[in-house]
């Protein structure tokens, strides 16, 4: 081989790595930016979120319920959502309704807390699976896992950010 062939060769090889690694570059990139971001669909729980301040800033406490909003009955068209219960500590929520709801809403006079699992639970005696969780605290989507156990006399859950 000549010299400009082999010069030439040269310049493939460096072409064809630069684009190599500008390829896998760019996939790393998208991979961590779609790892931090909350998917899509959260943007559809907007009109209700909005609604719940809205009814705080009149009011000056969040509702006891959001299902009366035009925007609940509307998400509820798209989407399924479990509101959670109520017992002597508040409002509650079972790991098992979390997971298997498109959005989890929970609201009282004090507040409200939003969940859209992205993972599903696992029918084991403990584990945890990936969440997005909103609050009216913090007004922003923070990525955690919402973990649990049912073990003999003890029964529990909590969410956890990553």
């Amino acid at each position: 081989m000549s010299d400009s062939s082999h010069a030439h060769m040269r310049i493939a090889i460096s072409r064809r790595n630069v684009l190599l690694v500008a390829i896998v570059v760019g996939v790393v990139f998208t991979s961590v930016w779609w790892s931090r971001s909350p998917p899509s669909k959260t943007r559809q729980l907007q009109p209700l979120l909005a609604d719940m301040d809205s009814y705080r800033a009149s009011n000056g406490a969040y509702p006891t319920s959001c299902v009366s909003f035009a925007s609940f009955t509307q998400l509820m068209q798209h989407f399924s959502v479990y509101t959670g219960g109520r017992d002597t500590n508040g409002i509650t929520w079972e790991a098992r309704e979390v997971s298997d709801h498109d959005f989890t809403v929970m609201v009282d006079r004090e507040g409200y807390e939003v969940f859209l699992p992205v993972g599903r639970m696992k029918l084991i005696s403990f584990s945890s699976f990936p969440v997005w969780r909103y609050d009216s605290t913090g007004h922003r989507w923070r990525k955690g896992r919402i973990h649990w156990s049912y073990s003999t006399g003890y029964s529990g859950s909590y969410w956890s950010k990553e």
